[in-house]
């Protein structure tokens, strides 16, 4: 165990024990999973390899990343002539620089000098008809094109620079249309209205580029990251230039970050996630930036001796890189959605249980420590343990500190093994957890209600 990973665990096992409030025996078991004996199922102990500190490292050349990169894909579609007739590779996206007439440029100055030129007005006629709306003013009819061998019929709106995406260039190569609809515009005119089209489809170049720019991968040497390690499940959503509920500094009233603790009893539960190296640091916890990340977890389809045995994709978040397929081509492994679950929600459950670990409550109820999830239903078992299923549709019940009721015996209810035990309870005045360091508290100082 390297020196930082022993720090980073050192770190995490005292902010938890100061300011999660887990019982003796929770904190217990959370420390020796985190010291001694972290969980890896069989599924995952064939992924994870030789993988260093519970993490396995697949550096992402561009053969991969075109088949994921959604930026890309996007840009093709688009941009289809210039992409066709310049030969645009990947690797031209990738590192923006495009090859016109001879020069080298960047996107922005290369789609102009490409599809602004009055030579050619044909160019962006074909690429954006289907891709604007219109409102049609005008009608404009070149008589001397300079590439087609027909008439080009023009139907246009001159548009101020806020009212792009509403110009629409239609050309239609039918005389009999023309002579219809008796069009007589001189040269200088058309040259006008060409000029305005030019400005405002400089524009719209430009808001796609943006736009494109949102769905690109980043262009720097990346890593997939396969983890069981527990410092990425702890930092999963902290210290990134996102957030999400799970951030440890999330001042979401139902505080879904104080579930995360609980994670380690989970041997169905792994991380990936897409890195470019850059390390990120939280009160000296040191870990990956992560550029996008999933949850994978094992579930296990259908009852019986008809079931088996499936590697689910929870949700890529923040950004779409393609990571589902990423995974499954470098882990060479077989990657489920959780959607694919939805149209049987009943047929699916976490392949193993879990350990549930419990808060400290003054009236003697337990607190389960538990993450939200968008499609999940936790199913309680006797022993103190759980396992998760599938929910029907996104963004039901999500879950952060739970209470859990308990028989005259002092075990979990157990009653039709569904959300009969839990009792969703906020949190008033939390405002991450730097507050409760600040502030030397733990959080179920601050429950509000059960």
């Amino acid at each position: 165990m390297s020196v930082i990973e022993t720090k980073n665990k050192s770190i995490i096992y005292t902010l938890v024990k100061n300011h999660f409030g887990l019982t003796e025996d929770s904190l217990e078991l959370f420390k020796f999973r985190l010291f001694f004996e972290p969980l890896i199922s069989k599924e995952y102990k064939a992924i994870l390899k030789s993988g260093n500190n519970l993490r396995s490292y697949y550096e992402l050349n561009d053969e991969i990343l075109e088949e994921t990169d959604a930026g890309w894909k996007i840009f093709k579609s688009y941009f289809k002539l210039f992409t066709s007739e310049n030969n645009i590779t990947y690797s031209n996206f990738r590192n923006n620089s495009f090859p016109i007439d001879g020069q080298q440029l960047k996107a922005g100055k290369a789609l102009a000098k490409y599809y602004l030129n009055p030579d050619f007005p044909n160019r962006f006629i074909f690429d954006f008809y289907n891709t604007m709306d219109i409102e049609v003013s005008k009608l404009i009819f070149f008589k001397e094109p300079t590439v087609l061998n027909e008439p080009i019929f023009i139907r246009s709106i001159v548009c101020s620079d806020t009212n792009v995406d509403k110009i629409k260039i239609v050309y239609k190569a039918n005389k009999d249309i023309l002579k219809s609809k008796k069009i007589v515009v001189n040269v200088q005119e058309a040259t006008i209205v060409f000029n305005d089209i030019k400005t405002a489809f400089s524009n719209f170049i430009n808001e796609n580029l943006d736009y494109i720019g949102t769905k690109k991968i980043p262009n720097r040497k990346l890593y997939l990251v396969f983890s069981l390690n527990f410092t990425d499940w702890f930092l999963c959503s902290t210290a990134e230039s996102w957030s999400s509920c799970m951030d440890l500094e999330s001042d979401c009233d139902l505080c879904y970050w104080a579930g995360l603790p609980g994670l380690i009893t989970d041997k169905n539960r792994a991380l990936i996630y897409i890195t470019d190296g850059t390390k990120k640091n939280y009160h000296d916890i040191v870990a990956d930036k992560m550029i996008s990340r999933s949850w994978l977890l094992i579930m296990k389809r259908g009852i019986g001796k008809k079931s088996s045995t499936e590697i689910t994709f929870a949700k890529e978040y923040p950004i779409s890189t393609g990571l589902k397929e990423i995974a499954s081509k470098l882990l060479n492994i077989n990657i489920f959605h959780s959607e694919d679950q939805f149209n049987e929600p009943k047929k699916y459950r976490s392949r193993y249980y879990f350990d549930l670990l419990f808060h400290k409550h003054s009236n003697n109820k337990k607190i389960v420590t538990d993450v939200y999830k968008d499609t999940t239903k936790v199913y309680v078992k006797k022993d103190n343990k759980k396992k998760f299923g599938k929910k029907q549709g996104f963004h039901k019940a999500g879950r952060g500190i739970n209470l859990i009721l308990l028989n005259k015996n002092g075990k979990i209810c157990n009653k039709n093994h569904d959300d009969t035990c839990f009792y969703i309870s906020e949190v008033a005045g939390v405002r991450g957890l730097a507050h409760l360091i600040n502030e030397k508290k733990s959080i179920t100082e601050f429950l509000m209600r059960n």
